[in-house]
């Protein structure tokens, strides 16, 4: 551990870190109210599977394209643009969920706007990292970044059932909200440094058309997606759609999905302990052989360096 932390001796991976850590706690925390307070508000699976589509959709529509801009565009100016877009529109939901005014069909705009927003920050801070710290650093500042996220699937999911079912909705979008504005402010203080000399950028049709061909030349990248798109289709549709309705019925209350959200977590952060120290072998073998708590965007978080966003 104390090897990883050495990369928050540099400023702008510091920056980053600390920004980043307070929104992906703010992100596991809004999934996780989302699902409690459409299933407290309506009761409905359909309509949580709505507001979930609503968000899904728009990030794997446009996910490429962000990609694209991500490598023609300063990528930390992409960040915080997104970073305020999200802000707004979280706050936005919260002055709704405030004033009593909310419908389901305004959840579904806000999330499908923040879903398209998403699609355009993951590219450009997949490419930021690497910038941030020395290429002989890249492998630790993930390493970082990565046990950081397990931590968030610890505590944003508990920190949401705390504000939802005891104060309320609202403040649990206001929350994360705030992490966004905290995360922007940061990224001001940002200045990467240059790894690649900037090459003039090609047609967006011709660069994704470059795109899939990178992907399609490494299998294990293919697989990747092919595997965690399964998991998706199978496990977590299912999962985030119906936990929450089957908690509230079965088990007394819709705070038991979020315990459980925070349980899981708390196996994430027990797995990135034990992943410091073991080293085994088979690498790609080991990690798909155990099953991982995260959601479809958070792949796009592992993106090996040298890929390039637009893949």
């Amino acid at each position: 551990m104390r090897a990883y932390l050495r990369v928050l001796g540099y400023r702008d991976f510091r920056y980053l870190f600390l920004g980043q850590s307070a929104s992906v706690i703010g992100d596991r925390a809004v999934v996780v109210a989302i699902a409690l307070f459409v299933t407290l508000r309506t009761g409905s699976a359909t309509d949580l599977g709505l507001v979930l589509a609503a968000q899904s959709v728009p990030l794997v529509a446009l996910l490429l394209f962000g990609g694209v801009w991500a490598d023609r565009l300063p990528r930390h100016r992409i960040m915080v643009v997104t970073d305020l877009v999200r802000a707004a529109l979280h706050t936005l939901l919260a002055a709704l969920i405030f004033t009593g005014a909310v419908r389901i069909w305004q959840l579904v705009a806000i999330e499908a706007l923040f879903g398209a927003a998403q699609a355009f920050f993951q590219p450009a801070y997949t490419g930021l990292l690497p910038q941030t710290v020395p290429e002989s650093m890249i492998q630790d500042a993930r390493a970082l970044t990565e046990s950081m996220a397990n931590v968030a699937f610890l505590v944003g999911p508990a920190l949401a059932t705390a504000l939802v079912l005891g104060v309320g909705a609202g403040e649990a979008f206001a929350f994360d909200a705030a992490t966004f504005v905290i995360s922007a402010a940061l990224l001001m203080l940002i200045h990467p440094r240059t790894r690649h000399a900037a090459a003039p950028p090609a047609p967006v049709l011709e660069e994704l058309r470059d795109g899939y061909v990178e992907v399609r030349s490494r299998p294990w990248v293919w697989v990747t997606i092919a595997v965690f798109t399964g998991s998706v289709m199978v496990v977590y549709a299912w999962w985030y759609a119906l936990g929450p309705v089957v908690a509230r019925t079965a088990y007394g209350g819709t705070g038991v999905f979020g315990w459980l959200e925070g349980v899981a977590g708390l196996g994430a952060v027990i797995g990135s302990l034990a992943g410091i120290r073991w080293r085994p072998r088979g690498r790609s073998r080991a990690a798909f052989s155990r099953s991982e708590r995260r959601s479809h965007s958070s792949w796009w978080s592992r993106w090996p360096a040298d890929s390039g966003s637009r893949c």
